[in-house]
Formats: C-alpha cells, sequence, structure tokens
C-alpha cells in the first residue's frame, strides 16, 4: 500500500506551483551545458581542434577518410556519417562549430523533455522541473558528453523525438529520426528487431527506407558507385576488426579491456567475460519479457532504456559519455520516486537505485577501476527499468502521475486512488501498417 507524500514530493510539488522556480532551474542546467561545452573555447579564447575534442576529430578523421578512400585504424563511423561530417567541414573548423556546437547544446536540453514526453505529456514548469530532477543522477555522463563535444546526446533526442513523432502519427518522420540516429552512432540499430517485434510496421517500413537513402544513396550521390561501394566494405571491415579488446586505445573502456587491466590477461580472465556478456544479454531479455502484456505505447520508454543499454558492455569501443541513454532509467527512477501512489518501498528503490549508481561511480576515482564501475552502474540502471518501470503508466490527463499528483498536493488536496481513472492509451496504433 502506498503512504503520504514524502518531504521531497511536497517539496517538488511545491516548486511546481512557482514557475519563476522551475525556470530557474532549468535556465540553471541550460548555463551548465553551455559552460560545460563551450568552456575550453573560452578558456583558450581560439578555436581550433585542440579545444574542440571529438567534434574536431571527428571532422578531421571524416575528410582523412575520404581523401584516403580507406578507413584509418581505430575509427568506426560509417559512410553517411562522413558525407555529413564532411559538409560540416567544409564550412572550415569556425564554421562547423558555429553550426555543431548549438546543436549539440539544444540536443543536451531536448533529451529529458522528450523521454518525459514518451513517459506521459507534462505542461509547462512541471516539466521543466522534473526534465532538471531527471538529469540530475546521470550528470555525469552528460558532462562526459558535453566536454567531449561528442554526438550521443544528440542520437538519444534523435530516438527519444521519433518516438514521439510515431506516437503522434507521423511514422515517415520518426523513420527518419532512427534512421539519423543509427547513421550517427550504430548502437541505436538494436531499435530495428524491437520494432518488428512490437509490430510498428510503418514506423519500420519507413526507418528501413531512410537508412536506404543515408546508406546507399547518399554515398553513391557523394562518392559515385564504386567508390561508396568501397569505403562501405572497408568500414565493415574496420568495425569487425575490433573485437579483441587488447588491441584498442586506451581511450576505449569497453568491460572486457578493463577486466584484462585490472585482473591480467589469460583465458580466465576472458572466459569471466564471455560470461558476463552472456549474464547482460540474459538480463536485458528479462527486462523485456517483464513487460509483456502491456500495450507499446506504456512500455516502450523502458523498452528503449533497455536496449539502448544492451551494447554497451558489449561493445570494445565503449566510452563512457556512451553511457548518457542511463538518462531513461533516471526519468523512470524520478517519477516513481515522487509518486505518492507507489508503495514506500518502490519509491525509496528508485531513488537508492539512482543514488547507488551514482556513488559507484564517483566513490572509484582511477581507471580502469572506474570503467568497472561505471559497467556496473549500468547494470544497476538495468535493474531499475527491469524491476520498478514496468508499473508506471500515463493517467487519464496524459501526464505522467507523479505529474499529477504533485499538482493535487499543490492544490491543497490529498491524493484521491480513482484520479488516475482509465489508462490512456494514446495512439500509436496509427503508426502500425
Amino acid at each position: 500500500m502506498s503512504s503520504g507524500p514524502s518531504s521531497l514530493q511536497r517539496w517538488v510539488s511545491e516548486a511546481s506551483r512557482r514557475p519563476g522556480v522551475a525556470l530557474f532551474a532549468f535556465g540553471m542546467l541550460a548555463v551548465f551545458c553551455a559552460i560545460e561545452l563551450v568552456g575550453p573555447l573560452i578558456q583558450a579564447d581560439r578555436v581550433d581542434a585542440r579545444v574542440l575534442g571529438d567534434f574536431a576529430i571527428n571532422l578531421s578523421q571524416s575528410q582523412a577518410t575520404i581523401r584516403d578512400l580507406a578507413y584509418p585504424p581505430h575509427f568506426y563511423y560509417p559512410p553517411p556519417f562522413l558525407v555529413l561530417a564532411d559538409a560540416l567541414a567544409s564550412l572550415g573548423l569556425r564554421g562547423a562549430a558555429s553550426v555543431g556546437l548549438p546543436i549539440l547544446f539544444l540536443a543536451a536540453l531536448a533529451a529529458p523533455l522528450l523521454a518525459l514526453d514518451l513517459l506521459g505529456p507534462t505542461s509547462g514548469p512541471r516539466r521543466l522541473l522534473l526534465a532538471v530532477l531527471t538529469v540530475a543522477p546521470v550528470l555525469y555522463y552528460v558532462q562526459w558528453d558535453l566536454r567531449a563535444t561528442n554526438s550521443n546526446l544528440l542520437v538519444l533526442s534523435c530516438v527519444l523525438a521519433g518516438g514521439g513523432l510515431a506516437r503522434r502519427g507521423r511514422t515517415r518522420a520518426a523513420g527518419g529520426l532512427l534512421a539519423l540516429a543509427i547513421a550517427l552512432k550504430l548502437y541505436s540499430v538494436v531499435l530495428l528487431p524491437y520494432l518488428l517485434w512490437q509490430r510498428r510496421d510503418a514506423w519500420l517500413a519507413s526507418t528501413i527506407v531512410w537508412l536506404a537513402l543515408l546508406f546507399l544513396l547518399l554515398p553513391v550521390l557523394r562518392f559515385g558507385p564504386a567508390i561508396a561501394f568501397g569505403l562501405t566494405w572497408d568500414w565493415i571491415e574496420t568495425f569487425g576488426g575490433a573485437g579483441d579488446p587488447a588491441l584498442l586505445p586506451d581511450y576505449y573502456k569497453s568491460l572486457g579491456r578493463s577486466l584484462l587491466l585490472v585482473l591480467g590477461d589469460g583465458a580466465g580472465v576472458r572466459a569471466l567475460t564471455r560470461a558476463l556478456f552472456a549474464l547482460w544479454i540474459v538480463a536485458v531479455a528479462f527486462a523485456l519479457w517483464r513487460g509483456r502484456g502491456q500495450p507499446f505505447e506504456e512500455r516502450v520508454l523502458r523498452d528503449f532504456g533497455v536496449l539502448l543499454l544492451l551494447p554497451l558492455p558489449l561493445s570494445p569501443t565503449f566510452q563512457p559519455h556512451h553511457a548518457v541513454v542511463a538518462l531513461l532509467a533516471s526519468v523512470w527512477g524520478v517519477a516513481i520516486a515522487l509518486d505518492v501512489r507507489e508503495p514506500r518501498a518502490r519509491r525509496w528503490g528508485g531513488i537508492g537505485l539512482l543514488v547507488a549508481a551514482w556513488l559507484l561511480v564517483k566513490w572509484v576515482d582511477d581507471w580502469p577501476a572506474r570503467a568497472l564501475a561505471i559497467h556496473a552502474a549500468l547494470g544497476i540502471y538495468l535493474v531499475l527499468l527491469a524491476v520498478l518501470a514496468r508499473r508506471a503508466a500515463p493517467t487519464s490527463s496524459g501526464a505522467p502521475l507523479a505529474t499529477e499528483v504533485a499538482q493535487e498536493l499543490s492544490d491543497g488536496a490529498a491524493p484521491r486512488a480513482d484520479r488516475a481513472g482509465p489508462r490512456r492509451r494514446q495512439s500509436f496504433s496509427n503508426a502500425k501498417a
């Protein structure tokens, strides 16, 4: 049985009544993201490759790949990424930064808002306040992605925006955004078999068409058929050759490489790695199975969170900023913690798991031990999604249950068990073929 609202829930409900508080909190988040993204540029007082991090490196590597018609070692971005990066690089480094960095900044702010929209539409100040609360537990990964000027938050925003568009029946645009996410970061390709499983036929078909345009037509138009085929084949070979973690650079923090560095190389360590991989795949399958019987619109955010976590421990090229997808687990944890209808154990469970994952990473200072801590934190996020997230659902108003109850508390009323009414099943059904 649920108990009365906690002090945290009352504080959130009170803050939700004051637009100035929510705007100030979201504004501080925006300032933080801007400082992390452009702070090195301000400190250096110049725009050059040394202060633009991964952004400049990826532009340079893309141009080098096109010039040499061959992929350099440890560069794994697909051919459509090369075309897009080369077009951006044609503006010059300053011009490319003027276009690219604002996009990365907006993606960082949009990701939590889009995730909350998939959980259930919220309005006004409450949405901004909840966005700040959901970013806080995973701020380490957000900070890492922004400092590296990488595109993981952009990829996550594309996936979530596609989900929102699909819910509104705009499957063509949804497929385009998912295809763009795959072209930027290949790990989001795990969502394609999921759409097939859930029979989101129109969304899947649209994504496949967009993928054909991006992966086949775009390189052919840019390079011609022969060069496009050669680059694509070279990318496949380069990507396939990234399997042995012992041969990869130190900036990759994969589970396999971290275990080798901490425990030493040997048959036993490699067997342990394979066992952990198998355990991870089983755990992901269990998390998806836990959602059986739920309508797609009620499980999509949780399932997307589970599936985007899936490739991270398995990837030999894992880096800490890839873990920004844990934002989806944070959305669920915060929503459960603020829901007065949830039993006290579940509420504290949501908070406890998020805090445990944060402390685990912060407690370990040195590498590669911190890399192992990050992978353990990914396991905690998976537990949160598998065990706690499956019961939450939108209310009849379309808002997250936590948000509606917070508004109810702010009006001075006790939460009523019948407030939610019948579950609203917003029409993903019109996205079916």
